[in-house]
């Protein structure tokens, strides 16, 4: 994707996540992305004053590479449309990874070895598999 310059410098306020977010949605269309933030930006992850939400805890975090974590569930996560109604019955027999309704149909993600049964098709896994696989596994 090509960009096109917007200016020479944008000017953000604020390094938590929204801003540093901006920050590099911004990167492509300007010269020079300025951050301005009150704190001072530790050199390691540590709680800060200006990040309330940086103390709670989080329940699932990864160590690693993402694209570790996908290929670890390549050729494992399958996809099948099916009838809504069914939904229920795959969650009892199968470990769903996720469901969707896309253009009217429910699609299913699933996690197996092999393929779950006819009519299922292999997907390359994202980031939302290992996401919801994790959950699966923790809670097993």
């Amino acid at each position: 994707m090509a960009s096109t310059l917007v200016g020479k410098k944008a000017v953000v306020i604020g390094a938590g996540m929204g801003g540093l977010t901006a920050a590099g949605a911004l990167a492509d269309f300007f010269d020079q992305v300025i951050v301005l933030e009150r704190d001072t930006l530790p050199s390691e992850p540590v709680h800060r004053a200006g990040t309330p939400q940086g103390r709670h805890v989080h329940g699932l975090l990864l160590s690693g590479q993402p694209s570790d974590a996908i290929r670890a569930l390549e050729g494992r996560v399958w996809q099948r449309a099916v009838p809504t109604t069914a939904i229920e019955d795959y969650r009892r027999r199968f470990t769903v990874l996720s469901t969707r309704l896309t253009g009217g149909r429910s699609i299913i993600h699933v996690l197996a070895d092999g393929r779950p049964e006819e009519g299922f098709e292999s997907v390359p896994p994202d980031l939302e598999d290992v996401y919801f696989g994790e959950l699966r596994r923790r809670a097993a």
